[in-house]
């Protein structure tokens, strides 16, 4: 992965030795006419799709994550845990306090609260996945959805299989609290009883629980949907389609979507930025 990387500068490039104006990636001289988040943007919100460097960086960091939380019998990850020790479900490690020899994995586990944030968990057994703190039933964690009642339970590090309990071959949520709830609190007991039953949760006590990567459809990390993730969206009615899907060379799309924000290399733009014609 790429660490430590900075900004590049793109936009057009003056040539003055030639006195031609040619589009490039600008170097230490020349204009830059477009700012580098611009051209990072999609093609559909008038950029050229082109993917920042911090962004692929966080990705590819995000990556190595995934890896760890999927990948049991690897190597590296072995290493890894002698190392540095992991979480007690094992999804991923512990951070490091020392202060030498960890700076490439301290690198990577700066994306973790984003990488929890973004992933969801089937539950097959439950004894990986913890009931109130991670994301199993619905789109947040239950203690964000019944913060009243997570204050109240007494086993808010429990797994989902700690809270269950088994009659033959049907179960039944064992929820226990520090004291009698209110009657406003029995509420939201019931509506979180009705989110549980309501849940496609299949629970097998013979399974094993899956970790699945929340920004993509197929439930399975990729960098784009990272690098998606990192741009913010804006409703533009940059003309797109017209631009780019049209049957023009690439060289004259690019250059009426250089025209369409008024980045075109004139004459008169040159004379703003007080280019000597002889």
């Amino acid at each position: 992965f790429i660490d430590q990387s900075q900004d590049p500068k793109c936009g057009f490039r003056c040539n003055c030795d030639s006195g031609t104006v040619n589009t490039a990636i600008a170097c230490k001289y020349g204009f830059h006419w477009v700012c580098w988040d611009e051209i990072c943007r999609p093609k559909e919100d008038g950029g050229l799709g082109v993917r920042s460097i911090p962004s692929m960086n966080e990705a590819l960091k995000t990556k190595w994550l995934w890896r760890f939380a999927t990948e049991d019998e690897v190597l590296w990850k072995k290493v890894i845990v002698c190392k540095y020790d992991s979480d007690r479900l094992g999804w991923w490690s512990k951070k490091s306090h020392f202060a030498h020899g960890v700076g490439c994995w301290k690198s990577i586990l700066s994306t973790l609260d984003f990488f929890k944030s973004s992933v969801r968990f089937e539950v097959e057994n439950g004894a990986r996945v913890l009931f109130w703190h991670d994301k199993w039933c619905g789109d947040q964690p239950l203690k964000a959805h019944f913060p009243n009642l997570f204050r109240l339970a007494s086993s808010k590090e429990a797994t989902v299989q700690e809270i269950l309990s088994w009659n033959g071959s049907e179960h039944f949520w064992n929820i226990t609290f520090t004291r009698s709830p209110n009657d406003w609190e029995e509420e939201s007991i019931l509506d979180l009883l009705s989110l549980l039953a309501d849940s496609k949760v299949n629970v097998h006590p013979g399974g094993e629980d899956q970790i699945v990567w929340s920004l993509d459809s197929r439930g399975i990390f990729s960098v784009k949907s990272v690098c998606e993730k990192k741009l913010v969206s804006i409703s533009t009615d940059f003309p797109a389609k017209e631009i780019w899907k049209s049957k023009a060379p690439t060289k004259a799309c690019f250059l009426a979507w250089a025209a369409s924000k008024g980045k075109v290399p004139t004459e008169i733009m040159l004379k703003k930025k007080k280019l000597q014609f002889s």
